[in-house]
């Protein structure tokens, strides 16, 4: 039963719970442990230990009882009361954990001015890691008793015996007895940046909050703070066990009567070490020197103050530093990391490593082998990046396509240890390990680099912190089989009067190939491979220029098809999708934006069908990818060029594949017949056809010269009587007269031959002559033989001379060959050797008539 005890005691401020009893034992003249088991506390001496560290609840009020003292009161007494600001606590088992940095120690340091000035109370935050110094009388702490050099307070030689606090009690079986309180100790300035050191790490644990220095922008617990600041004297440690103390200077300043021992610290450069140093003067000099640094304004600052410390290191381009870095805190591990990103020479010189250890941050992080992140990113990262996002960051020499493939290679680099083979493997292969990694390179000779990576590496972290709407993964693995089929695009073109394309079916391929690569962030050409190497080139470029002939209506339909894929294969998503660019607003790329481009300014010139995609590159002063880009985003209404364009039009929607079925396939009606029905061109009927996927019949086979001859110069039918007979253009009738009855003649070659026997036949003036009185217009040709001009001629002839003109013209085509050499460069009119035959013909017709030649004729 406990009960109170005679003589009461209050604790003093900050006084240790062992501390408190030994002074109660010493007023009672009693030994320690009897205090001990009256306050209510049982066991030896290694329980009583464990009772520093915490005490249940239980013996925590009884303890209370029995000095009078509030119970939160006693539970200061203990190291719990630093439990999570200064140290950690296995609650089970009322033990230490060593998991915390610098923690707790099994021994306490003191001040022997605190023990004369109290009689021998010792302080509770003596033993924590992180106290070095007595703020109150401006000194290091001691760590040794100064006889037997034995550290204090380890276990409790007193608890059977009535203590002496202040006497030493190292040795359990020969106590030492030594004065602690005469101890000589290190006195330090008023200012002294040990001081102020020491003063705020007592302010981080108090407030269990950082905000100062690199903290400021966003202050953070005192584990985390504290963490960083012991990773850091860690280095700092290793650093000074290797040149001294003293090469520490031009960060902290020791004190003045200081003759500096060697440094105690054997851990050297393992900076995962929790045990706090076992000097104060290594542990005061290292944790200033850290706080130093930590005190700058930002990162770029801190790297100065720390660029002593590993000088050497980045010299050399240790890569093994770099690594040795990557294994501290983030926040020193950025701080370190600063010092070798500007350095020519170190191992972050290199593009790859850049990402990974993203220098062009304002705080640089070491890489993770994190396999779930490197995942979940790659899952939302198409297989060629984003186009408006590879638009702002291609250079003049970088191929765009690759430059695409690239930059989502190097956007699963940013951050993670992963290759530039497991990045692209990842992303399904559309680009080899070696061609990426030249073209992530040749970015980074470009003026720009620092822009571009910046901007790789702030995408990578939006792709991290941010849900996105698309799993690409998923859409990487989809069968697009059933996306835009044949039978879908031509009904989409009848809907919209756009042209379907040929039979082959190229201008369907190029249109799925062109959604396909929207849909699957992979490139076209994964559609393309069934095509024959010559054919591929020329369809890879039509796929880019796709979106030049894209009208809105087409587009939206387009849309609409990819939606519909999309839920046929249980996908909720947006079809396409991209990361804002307002993330490298501020940032100077080598691309220009495309959103400052006026889109109304663009339209006005696209819809010129005319216009090629150079010509509207060059005149914004942008690169043909980036008018692309914007067409495909925004379809522009092409212009309606001539009154053909204006009519194929219209007949578009009018003319449906029925009707056209109908008069072509089972009517058996040639396209100029349907034309002439509908009051437009064959080309357009033409195209309809297209349309519609109805195959156009082959042009019929030219017929023979004897056929033709009679029906054109015998008959006397004209070209287009005989072309629509044929189901052909004049001009194909045109063609045929000109390989069998032979071309115009000319000046130097006027004897060619009239027919196919090779003379003329005077058949061909019979019906002229059928009337009584022959034709005049064969009496005025002859009569124009006889005049050295047409103008002379028809003078005589008493007509004009246009009429004279059109009449021997009109007797030309007739005949097939011109008749007449006309006038020029001083030489008189002069028939040709057909017209000479001619002539006679109808000179010998005419005298048989009893006709006079030269009779005029009206």
């Amino acid at each position: 039963m406990i009960r109170t005890l005679p003589l009461r005691v209050a604790p003093a401020t900050g006084e240790a719970l062992d501390s408190w009893l030994e002074t109660i034992a010493t007023r009672c003249d009693a030994p320690l442990g009897a205090v001990v088991r009256a306050v209510g506390i049982e066991g030896g001496p290694t329980v009583f230990w464990r009772r520093v560290v915490e005490l249940t609840e239980r013996e925590c009020q009884d303890v209370a009882y029995a000095t009078g003292i509030d119970t939160a009161a006693v539970a200061a007494t203990t190291l719990a009361h630093y439990d999570g600001t200064a140290l950690a606590i296995n609650h089970r088992r009322h033990q230490l954990k060593h998991a915390f940095p610098f923690g707790c120690r099994s021994w306490s340091r003191y001040c022997p001015a605190c023990l004369r000035e109290t009689d021998g109370r010792w302080q509770l935050h003596w033993r924590l890691g992180w106290t070095f110094a007595c703020i109150r009388h401006r000194c290091l702490l001691a760590d040794r008793c100064p006889r037997c050099d034995r550290p204090q307070r380890k276990k409790f030689p007193h608890y059977t015996e009535v203590p002496q606090p202040s006497r030493c009690g190292g040795n359990l079986k020969a106590p030492c007895g030594a004065d602690l309180a005469s101890a000589r100790i290190m006195q330090l300035a008023a200012a002294h940046p040990l001081i102020e050191a020491q003063k705020q790490i007592y302010e981080i644990i108090a407030d269990n909050r950082a905000a100062f220095g690199l903290y400021a922008a966003q202050p953070c617990p005192a584990r985390v703070a504290l963490t960083d600041i012991k990773a850091l004297a860690c280095r700092i440690l290793a650093y000074a066990a290797d040149n001294g103390l003293a090469a520490i200077e031009p960060v902290c300043v020791l004190p003045h009567d200081a003759d500096p021992p060697p440094v105690s610290w054997r851990y050297r450069h393992n900076t995962a070490e929790m045990n706090a140093p076992q000097a104060a003067l290594d542990a005061g000099v290292a944790i200033t020197a850290a706080l130093t640094v930590l005190r700058a304004d930002d990162v770029a600052a801190a790297a100065e103050k720390v660029r002593w410390l590993v000088a050497g290191r980045v010299k050399r381009g240790s890569g093994q530093a770099l690594a040795a870095y990557a294994r501290d805190e983030r926040l020193i591990s950025s701080v370190l990391l600063k010092v070798f990103a500007p350095t020519a020479g170190s191992a972050l010189t290199g593009a790859h490593m850049q990402l990974r250890y993203r220098t062009t941050l304002a705080v640089p992080a070491p890489p993770t082998s994190a396999h779930a992140r490197l995942h979940r990113r790659a899952r939302r990262t198409p297989s060629i990046l984003w186009p408006d996002w590879s638009l702002r960051l291609q250079t003049r020499e970088s191929h765009y396509w690759h430059l695409r493939c690239a930059l989502s290679t190097a956007t699963l680099l940013v951050g993670t240890t992963a290759s530039v083979a497991d990045a692209t493997s990842i992303l399904g292969t559309v680009i080899d390990a070696n061609s990426a990694t030249k073209a992530i390179q040749q970015l980074q000779h470009s003026p720009h680099w620092k822009g571009v990576c910046t901007a790789v590496t702030r995408l990578s972290q939006y792709l991290d912190d941010t849900p996105t709407p698309i799993n690409y993964e998923r859409r990487r693995r989809l069968n697009y089989a059933t996306l835009l089929t044949p039978d879908r695009w031509v009904q989409i073109c009848r809907q919209t009067g756009a042209l379907p394309g040929k039979s082959r079916g190229q201008k369907a391929l190029v249109a799925r190939a062109h959604l396909y690569q929207k849909i699957s962030g992979r490139p076209a050409t994964d559609i393309l491979q069934g095509t024959p190497p010559a054919l591929r080139e020329d369809l890879v470029q039509r796929v880019a220029n796709f979106p030049r002939r894209v009208t809105p209506h087409v587009a939206r339909l387009l849309a609409e098809e990819s939606r519909r894929f999309l839920r046929a294969n249980h996908i909720h998503e947006p079809p396409t999708w991209s990361p804002p660019l307002e993330l490298v607003a501020d940032l100077d790329l080598p691309g220009p934006d495309p959103a400052l481009i006026k889109i109304e300014q663009l339209h006005d010139i696209a819809a010129d069908m005319t216009v090629p995609i150079g010509a509207i590159a060059r005149h914004f002063n942008v690169s043909t990818h980036t008018v692309r880009f914007l067409l495909d985003e925004y379809p522009t209404e092409p212009r309606a060029s001539s009154a053909v364009e204006r009519a194929r039009t219209q007949l578009c929607p009018a003319i449906t594949a029925e009707t056209l079925e109908q008069l072509y396939v089972q009517q058996g009606l040639n396209l100029n017949q349907i034309a002439a029905q509908f009051g437009t061109t064959r080309f357009t009927v033409a195209r309809l056809l297209h349309r519609d996927g109805v195959v156009i019949r082959h042009r019929p086979p030219p017929p023979d010269g004897d056929w033709l001859y009679e029906q054109h110069i015998i008959k006397r039918r004209t070209l287009a009587d005989i072309a629509d007979e044929a189901g052909v253009q004049p001009r194909a009738v045109h063609a045929w007269k000109k390989r069998h009855l032979g071309a115009a003649e000319s000046d130097v070659a006027a004897d060619r031959p009239r027919s196919p026997s090779g003379r003329f036949d005077r058949s061909v003036l019979q019906p002229w002559f059928a009337q009584d009185t022959p034709s005049p217009w064969l009496t005025h040709y002859v009569e124009t033989l006889r005049h050295p001009t047409m103008q002379a001629a028809a003078q005589h002839l008493g007509i004009k001379p246009a009429t004279l003109r059109y009449r021997i013209r009109a007797l030309e085509r007739i005949f097939g060959a011109p008749l007449l050499l006309r006038a020029r460069h001083g030489l008189a009119l002069r028939p040709t050797a057909l017209g000479e035959e001619v002539a006679h013909a109808i000179t010998e017709l005419i005298g048989l008539n009893t006709v006079e030649a030269g009779q005029p004729s009206t």
